[in-house]
């Protein structure tokens, strides 16, 4: 049966490197012989092996955000277009749409992180101003969809007595290129990085300030794109610390795999991808418990270090960390990070979807 696999920014040609981005372009590399169609915003035509449709953005005469626009075009497709097949969703939204324009459709849903996160006060979403909505499209969603699929264990735990639907908890991964570590000598990797999204949620600022203290002692970078950017410009010293837009994954898994460190200082996360990417690529990583949302920590302790979102609490961990030296993974932690592999991750979600097709 065909599937229709519908998120707004195609993660080739919309210009961002988000983790549900990464997370869709891995779903469909890895999908097998499956008979996908990628209904998306920035483009149409043949793209590594599946058809995609662009819903257009245009509304004449109406200033919307871009995610409303995507809703309006998917729902004139969806009427117009009637599309016969099963649909594998990202956003809790479309689920309200589909089901009212395909009511049999079975609809698989991806819940990256849920309402309760999503407008609170750190949260960067416009639905933070309207909370109550939100919840009780995510009540309906949930109900509708056929399978949700939970990337965050708090979020499963907060879901699970919401959904009607059979709920699963599944894995975080990273895609195979990032396992470069053994690639580069240890004593070749040096400096530490910072990755994500210029966002009030990913607290970019204290990343900065990290960063100025650090890069007295050793080459800092970090990398992102978003509305923080001048903002983060004037705080951190240009001098010793550069800031990068995010690259393509190759490039991404290149600097990672040269670099010692990774800091992650976000006020909440959804399936943060890089976190394992890092880890992966033989980094060694310190954050604040929120951006730990599978408590990693617990299997590699010797390669995590769970922070206080402070300057000094970061900077104290890394001096630990230099004066203990670089110890390389085991055989026992290459195996629970060789499990979180995305190869094997998707092609066990593409086996539960058709089983229940």
């Amino acid at each position: 049966m065909s599937k229709f696999l519908v998120h707004e920014w195609h993660p080739e040609f919309a210009g961002v490197a988000g983790g549900i981005e990464s997370f869709v372009r891995e779903m469909i590399e890895f999908r097998s012989n499956q008979d996908v169609t990628f209904l998306n915003s920035n483009y149409s035509g043949e793209w590594n092996g599946i058809n995609c449709v662009k819903i257009p953005l245009k509304v004449p005469g109406i200033n919307l955000p871009n995610s409303l626009k995507f809703a309006l075009g998917l729902s004139k497709y969806l009427a117009f277009e009637k599309p016969s097949g099963e649909f594998i969703l990202h956003r809790l939204e479309y689920v309200l749409l589909v089901r009212l324009f395909a009511p049999r459709a079975s609809i698989f849903l991806f819940l990256h992180t849920d309402a309760q996160l999503l407008t609170g006060k750190n949260s960067d979403s416009k639905w933070r101003f309207a909370p109550f909505i939100y919840k009780v499209i995510q009540s309906l969603a949930l109900r509708f969809s056929t399978i949700v699929f939970v990337l965050n264990p708090r979020t499963f735990d907060y879901v699970s007595g919401l959904s009607g639907s059979l709920t699963i908890q599944i894995p975080g991964s990273f895609h195979p290129i990032f396992q470069l570590g053994s690639s580069v000598s240890d004593f070749k990797k040096t400096g530490v990085v910072w990755i994500g999204r210029l966002e009030t949620v990913k607290n970019p600022i204290l990343a900065c300030k990290i960063l100025n203290q650090l890069s007295e002692t050793m080459p800092t970078l970090l990398i992102g794109r978003g509305s923080l950017a001048d903002e983060c410009k004037k705080v951190l010293r240009q001098e010793v610390s550069r800031i990068a837009e995010c690259g393509s994954r190759q490039e991404l898994a290149s600097i990672l795999a040269t670099k010692k460190y990774l800091i992650m200082t976000s006020h909440f996360e959804g399936a943060p991808k890089v976190f394992l990417e890092a880890l992966a690529a033989g980094c060694v990583v310190i954050a604040t418990k929120e951006s730990d949302t599978e408590n990693h920590v617990d299997f590699l302790k010797n390669h995590i270090r769970i922070v206080p979102d402070e300057v000094e609490a970061f900077i104290t961990a890394m001096s630990n960390l230099e004066q203990r030296g670089y110890i390389p993974l085991s055989q026992c932690e290459l195996n629970y990070l060789a499990n979180r592999s995305s190869s094997s991750v998707m092609r066990d979600i593409w086996a539960r979807i058709e089983l229940k097709s």
